[in-house]
């Protein structure tokens, strides 16, 4: 349990410390070289914080943002309403949670009630080259009684939560290097965890969202966490290294190294450990158009003997934006997967992997939709999955202090191998849907409201309080508090 503790403190300020240091060193340097010319770049090119660089075009007064190079870690977004300066901020929120299976077991409907007090930090720091950026919360989530026990294992009480995503990047006259580091503590799977939900609840941004640059890094890279599954306190973590060199003013290689785990403080899970080293070209075709290609090298280790899985393939990507409110990316590719068999030995598929992800953004509209195909770990009930993931979701300001959000998603998976030669492969399929609604009743105070309602279902039996079945149904209602100070402007 200390561990696990002390994993989600020490991982973010290990990376703030080494970031920070090397980020005031090469301000420094750049303040004595005012004639530097970055990235490599026509003299007229300015470059932001992050190491995106922003190429002035020929005829135009103002310069353009050049799109991250897609081979790398990040995703494309529209852009971020955020502002752009040095800041501290902190909100404290409060969050009252209605929940009719607390034990995400089958057949199971039981309405019990939970509480969970948190505190938020939002750290924003813009150098010349450099930016730095923190988002932190903390606290307690509080079951309203005791839980029965679920498969020998009975869950306490009273739990702490704690969740940590930190980034660094620094930019050279040719490189960029991104360091970023999620950290997360649950008592339980993200997949409909309500302990979270109002960070966003302010249309500015503040209390969990103001960060105006943070890069967006692939979610691939993230432990797999994508099924409902008892009440288990659970580490994850995912640290990630992205280097990039400008070849030129429009192309760019890169290369990637990420180390992600997920490991449980109780039995009856599997833990599992993510390697994954990738190298790859970006070349843009225009200031809006990218085409990307990169080659990766993606290793699942499991705490049991011969489950392992290896998967290597190419991937093609193309990425779109237009004007800051909208971009495209699609990617696709063919990848050779081996797979540790249970019995001994091992065998090889081909697999076809895509991430393709449309996301608009405009003063009053907001939506995102995305498809996912590719292998994953099996979030602690499987040694590894096949997984395909479509999700959706779409907000709207109401009034001038309130906003709506509706999402939706869908999961379909199967596990890479069965028990024995002749046990089937376990499949499941789970739906997800919900709305919040968030209003503010002045600038440091909002309330919100939401409703989610997830159904798993899966191809064998599920067993949880001497109860056994294929189905799993949740519904939780939340309605809470945030409050927030003012952003403090540090140096």
């Amino acid at each position: 349990m200390r561990y696990g503790r002390c994993l989600t403190i020490l991982f973010p300020l290990l990376t703030i410390f080494v970031g920070g240091l090397l980020a005031q060193q090469n301000d420094t340097a750049s303040d004595s070289q005012p004639g530097t010319v970055t990235q490599g770049v026509s003299p007229e090119a300015s470059q932001t914080p992050g190491g995106i660089q922003v190429p002035a075009e020929e005829g135009a007064g103002t310069p353009t943002r050049r799109l991250p190079p897609l081979s790398g870690a990040t995703v494309l977004t529209p852009g971020s309403a955020g502002e752009e300066m040095n800041y501290l901020l902190w909100s404290m929120l409060w969050t009252g949670v209605g929940d009719t299976n607390t034990e995400s077991g089958p057949g199971q409907s039981n309405l019990r009630t939970e509480s969970v007090p948190l505190l938020n930090l939002t750290l924003q720091r813009l150098g010349r080259h450099s930016e730095t950026n923190l988002d932190y919360s903390g606290g307690g989530f509080f079951y309203g009684q005791q839980l029965p026990v679920t498969n020998n294992i009975r869950v306490s009480p009273n739990n702490t939560i704690q969740r940590a995503d930190v980034s660094d990047s620094l930019a050279w006259r040719r490189w960029n290097l991104l360091l970023s580091d999620q950290v997360a503590y649950l008592p339980e799977s993200p997949l409909g965890f309500p302990g979270f939900n109002g960070l966003g609840s302010f249309n500015s941004g503040l209390g969990g969202n103001y960060l105006s640059q943070q890069p967006t890094t692939n979610p691939l890279l993230n432990p797999d966490q994508s099924l409902l599954t008892s009440p288990g306190t659970r580490v994850s973590n995912s640290f990630v290294t992205d280097l990039g060199y400008s070849l030129g003013a429009r192309s760019t290689l890169t290369a990637t190294g990420s180390y992600s785990s997920l490991t449980f403080l109780e039995p009856g899970f599997i833990n599992s450990q993510y390697i994954l080293v990738q190298a790859g070209f970006s070349q843009d075709l225009s200031s809006r158009d990218e085409f990307a290609i990169a080659y990766s090298h993606f290793f699942v280790k499991f705490n049991s003997q011969n489950h392992d899985v290896l998967d290597r393939g190419v991937v093609l990507t193309y990425g779109h934006v237009l004007s800051g409110r909208l971009s495209l990316q699609l990617s696709a590719g063919p990848s050779l997967v081996q797979i540790a068999l249970p019995q001994g030995g091992d065998t090889s598929r081909g697999f076809l992997s895509t991430y393709d992800a449309l996301k608009y953004r405009s003063g009053k509209y907001d939506a995102s939709i995305s498809f996912t195909r590719a292998i994953t770990g099996g979030a602690g009930l499987l040694f590894g999955a096949e997984t395909d993931l479509a999700l959706a979701s779409g907000g709207r300001r109401l009034w001038r202090r309130g906003r709506i959000e509706l999402r939706s998603g869908r999961e379909f998976g199967k596990s890479l191998t069965g028990q024995s030669p002749e046990a089937r492969r376990v499949e499941f399929e789970n739906w997800q849907g919900g709305l919040s609604l968030n209003r503010e009743f002045s600038d440091r105070l909002s309330v919100f409201l939401g409703y989610d309602y997830v159904r798993q279902v899966q191809n064998s039996l599920i067993c949880a309080n001497d109860r056994c079945g294929d189905l799993v149904i949740r519904q939780l209602a939340t309605v809470g508090v945030n409050w927030h100070g003012r952003p403090v402007r540090i140096h």
